[in-house]
């Protein structure tokens, strides 16, 4: 986060399940660098199950439309990197195959 520079935007999403806004776009700066810092580190990470799908959707949904049109896009997924949405294990591996 520290490495962002002040023409960048940040938003925060949470995920298990399903996936959350936690912030919609905001422009970093000096003064807004921490609470960043701090929507990010009280996301939760107490789901039972991940749908690792529904995030990324959701980000590149959310990039199509509120992104200005000139700008780099990155989404940058934090993950225990298990696909388990579901007790069926086909389940995952269906929707991985979306990805």
């Amino acid at each position: 986060v520290r490495s962002l520079e002040p023409a960048d935007r940040v938003a925060i999403f949470e995920f298990d399940r399903d996936t959350r806004v936690v912030s919609e776009f905001t422009s970093v700066s000096a003064e807004n660098i921490s609470q960043i810092e701090t929507l990010i580190s009280h996301t939760s990470d107490t789901g039972t199950r991940t749908n690792l799908e529904s995030p990324v959707s959701t980000a590149l949904e959310y990039l199509k439309t509120a992104a200005r049109p000139e700008a780099i896009k990155v989404v940058i997924l934090l993950s225990d990197g298990q696909m388990d949405p579901d007790k069926d294990p086909k389940v995952g591996e269906e929707l991985l195959k979306k990805l």
